[in-house]
């Protein structure tokens, strides 16, 4: 969580110092394709090395080292003046490695600390905690890049990631449970095949206990979609901020909103059970969607800040019951190569997105583009809700009945 502190300032620092100059939106949209490439290409790799790994403790402080050094390395560069892209680009890159590395490690980590029951209640509030972290970290960024260089806002981002590793070694050790040594699990609705206890770990055993259930397989391709139109209209908000709602200092509220909202909603699935999660999910990416489609409207300012944290408190459980559901239904022993291949599908279309969105935007104008985003995340949201498997998806899962054969 320390590390969000940073993280919040830093891509809006990053973006300062690179759209100086000329083609500056296109170096800032190079720079953060090549993050999302290497994200999406190691991400995988990440989660067989978790799901071999002994000790997740050390993994994750490893992965908060390489972050450090990643930052540091951007810091040194634009502090040095220094705003080439390949040199940015391949700093960048390490982070993106580093990244996939913490997502996987504490995807893990969690359910092997807390109980099966406490899943939802964990998620949520380590979502509450990041937003609530992330709510200042906009506004505050607008702020200061007014009196300080970018270069040394990123380098306070290394140092939050040189703290979070300090504190990743309290943790307790906990080795990984061994793949014989491990139950099979039951399944939610009777229709996710049973693991087998001696498959290898690798990542085409991984990716097979992936395909094999067709309610993860759908929610992963429709928030794929909705992920990329939602940063599709992220890489546009800055310049949007600027030409149609009265400067770029108007993002910071905007994103200072989305987080707050967050949070709420992060809190509130804390409080509430939530029972079906296949809907909650839905749910909650088609209320994301509000706050994109406000900025696309011609409201006041006071109106699209509302709109987004409203939209972003629907989300929230949705985001937490998204979570923990596949952390509640995929074997332990498979959980880190799954979760590597949920991301690595997910982050597909974003480098393609980002790349786009520039064109558009210069083409159409930034406002119909964003609208276009938000009506495609309503409809990928939806889309899932045909199959029967998601509509009846429960983050809990059902008893066996005793006596019967499982399947």
């Amino acid at each position: 969580m320390v590390s969000v502190l940073g993280s919040s300032v830093a891509p809006l620092a990053l973006a300062a110092a690179l759209a100086e100059g000329r083609h500056g939106g296109m170096r800032i949209a190079m720079v953060l394709a090549a993050e999302y490439v290497l994200y999406l290409v190691a991400m995988p790799v990440m989660g067989l090395i978790v799901d071999r790994a002994s000790d997740l403790r050390a993994v994750l402080v490893v992965s908060q080292l390489t972050a450090a050094c990643s930052q540091l390395v951007q810091a040194a560069l634009i502090v040095s003046g220094v705003t080439a892209v390949a040199p940015l680009a391949a700093a960048a890159g390490m982070g993106a490695v580093a990244a996939s590395l913490s997502v996987v490690t504490g995807a893990r980590l969690v359910p092997n600390l807390l109980n099966p029951g406490l899943l939802q209640q964990a998620n949520g509030l380590l979502r509450t905690v990041q937003m609530t972290l992330a709510v200042l970290g906009p506004a505050t960024a607008g702020v200061l890049i007014a009196v300080l260089d970018a270069g040394w806002l990123i380098a306070w981002d290394a140092v939050t990631f040189l703290l979070a590793a300090t504190i990743f070694t309290h943790l307790p050790r906990h080795p990984t449970v061994s793949v014989d040594g491990e139950p099979v699990e039951s399944t939610h609705t009777g229709q996710d095949k049973v693991a087998n206890v001696d498959a290898p770990v690798t990542l085409t055993a991984g990716l097979r206990a992936f395909a094999a259930r067709r309610w993860l397989v759908a929610l992963t391709l429709s928030e794929a979609v909705a992920d990329a139109a939602f940063m599709c209209a992220l890489i546009l908000g800055p310049v949007h901020a600027a030409r149609e709602l009265g400067g770029i200092g108007h993002w910071g509220w905007i994103n200072s909103a989305l987080a707050a909202g967050s949070a709420i909603g992060a809190l509130a699935a804390v409080l509430v059970h939530i029972d079906r999660a296949g809907w909650a999910i839905a749910s909650g990416q088609a209320g994301l969607s509000l706050g994109i489609a406000a900025m696309a409207a011609d409201i006041p300012m006071a109106g699209i800040t509302a709109a987004t944290a409203a939209g972003a408190a629907v989300a929230g459980p949705g985001d937490v019951a998204r979570r923990s559901v596949v952390q509640t239904h995929v074997p332990h022993r498979q959980l880190g190569r799954v979760v590597g291949h949920i991301e690595t599908i997910g982050s597909i279309p974003v480098p393609l997105a980002y790349l786009a969105a520039g064109h558009a935007a210069d083409s159409i104008g930034t406002r119909p583009v964003i609208a276009a985003c938000a009506a495609t995340m309503l409809a990928v949201a939806i889309a899932p809700l045909m199959l029967p498997g998601v509509r009846r998806l429960r983050l809990t899962p059902e008893p066996p009945v005793s006596g019967a054969p499982r399947h």
